[in-house]
């Protein structure tokens, strides 16, 4: 263990003990969390199964792809979705620095280097406590309504774009670095925009997708930002997906893009492909129900379920199974309701919950819980206020954080409240107030160290210039 070790995983499905000597001990998995208590998983043929009290966080083995270790005692992690880990190792273990603590992956339960490694999809679990409290600090980026913000590689953030008037869209980015709290700027996009997408490449690149601005309007272009050398490149679709489309990350690396609206009363029925491999687009041979503001969540199994979203005149109840491999619709149904503007989770059952958005008669504090599979629709517990343009964060195992929106469907109410819904106990749980209320939460992310950082949004008439960060306290979510 002096030397440079770099182990490719092949295995994707294959038994762990077949990995071991008989006389090895079975694997497991140590997680130490903050409080100073551990928990252990378990692995079977495929999977390691932690019991934590969140509920059973089931971890796919054939998502890790490569460890490095190196003679400085470093540990890095790659996994097959383009996420990292970083930490360092010992004779025993490695040492994950994660958002539940420190995971130590011990070598000696290890035939093949980080077989019981957690990927960073996995660790966006939280022990989050409702208990923590909200900073609030000035944004040296200027005011940004409708920005985006995507957490790098290397654990920065990028935010791009966004508006601090209604017809002040700006192309300039920045930087923000969550160890110092200071922001940089980096360099500008080819294109003004707020209400575009912005989507994490696995080799570490941006890409963003569409949007508007007062001039040019609903966007049919796209640009690259690459973090290694600061800069973007100029891109542009098959089609004109406009703003309020949905960007999906797929398990082989592409990213699907779906609907839009693309001018007034005009909406996108179109999708396709982009490959970061080649940097090519690819288009759909599905013609879709034209729809915007829709959810597109990705099933374990790879395949895509799009849900709601509105046509040109209403929201819609329509529900789509799509298979991106074959480039199939598998099956259809509706839901109870319309709704449009909302967020979608995946459960742990591959349920998903569908929470707050707009049908016809307003914002909705209805939940429902939905199985494509079944054709089975559920009602699940109302949040306290229906929004739309609020942030959605899945923090894992069906859990699910709602911060901020606008309770009218008008646009212009905008809300400060905080909830998590908790898929174990089925229901939704208060947490502390954001010091501003915000209409617009689309430039939200989990930062690297589990806290909640929230970059500008709307007051309802323009772009703010603040920022927050909701720092976890030391109680955990109870049982």
């Amino acid at each position: 263990m002096t030397k440079i070790i770099r182990c490719m995983l092949i295995v994707l499905a294959t038994s762990c003990a077949s990995m071991r000597a008989e006389s090895d001990p079975p694997l497991r998995l140590t997680v130490s969390l903050r409080d100073g208590s551990t928990i252990i998983g378990t692995p079977d043929s495929a999977k390691i199964k932690i019991a934590a009290e969140f509920g059973d966080v089931a971890i796919k083995m054939s998502s890790l792809r490569e460890v490095q270790l190196d003679a400085k005692k470093n540990a890095k992690l790659l996994f097959r979705n383009g996420d990292s880990l970083s930490g360092t190792w010992d004779a025993k273990r490695i040492t994950i620095a994660s958002m539940i603590g420190s995971i130590d992956i011990l070598l000696t339960n290890i035939t093949r280097i980080g077989i019981a490694a957690v990927p960073a999809k996995c660790v966006g679990l939280p022990a989050l406590s409702t208990n923590g409290s909200w900073r609030i600090a000035k944004m040296d980026a200027g005011a940004r309504g409708w920005a985006t913000a995507t957490v790098l590689k290397d654990g920065t953030v990028l935010i791009a774009g966004g508006h601090a008037g209604r017809d002040d869209q700006t192309a300039t980015c920045c930087i923000f670095d969550p160890s110092t709290e200071t922001f940089r700027q980096t360099d500008s996009m080819h294109a003004r925009r707020h209400l575009h997408s912005a989507t994490l490449l696995n080799d570490g690149r941006v890409l963003v997708v569409g949007g508007y601005n007062a001039s040019q309007q609903w966007l049919a272009d796209a640009d690259i930002y690459d973090p290694a050398i600061g800069q973007w490149t100029a891109t542009r679709p098959v089609f004109k997906h406009g703003l309020l489309h949905s960007a999906t990350p797929l398990h082989d690396g592409r990213i699907f893009l779906m609907g839009g609206s693309i001018g007034s009363q005009q909406i996108s029925s179109s999708a396709e492909f982009f490959n970061p491999g080649t940097d090519k687009w690819t288009p759909s041979r599905q013609h879709f129900e034209p729809r915007s503001s829709h959810s597109a969540t990705e099933l374990e199994n790879g395949q895509i379920i799009i849900a709601g979203g509105a046509n040109a005149t209403e929201p819609v109840t329509t529900v789509i199974r799509y298979d991106p491999v074959t480039d199939s619709i598998l099956d259809t149904d509706n839901m109870p309701a319309a709704r449009a503007n909302h967020s979608a989770v995946l459960l742990p059952d591959q349920r998903i919950m569908f929470a707050c958005g707009d049908s016809s008669s307003g914002t909705m504090i209805e939940t429902t819980l939905g199985d494509l599979g079944t054709k089975t629709w559920r009602p699940g517990p109302e949040i306290s206020v229906g929004s739309i343009y609020h942030a959605g964060i899945p923090i894992g195992n069906g859990n699910l954080v709602v911060l901020g929106g606008s309770s009218v469907a008008a646009y212009g109410a905008p809300l400060n409240r905080v909830e998590s819904y908790d898929a174990q106990k089925n229901e939704w749980i208060a947490w502390p107030k954001m010091n501003r209320a915000r209409c617009v939460c689309s430039a939200t992310v989990v930062l690297p160290d589990g806290r909640i950082a929230v970059f500008g949004g709307d007051d309802g008439t323009t772009g703010m210039d603040t920022y927050e960060i909701y720092t976890p306290g030391k109680t955990k979510l109870a049982k």
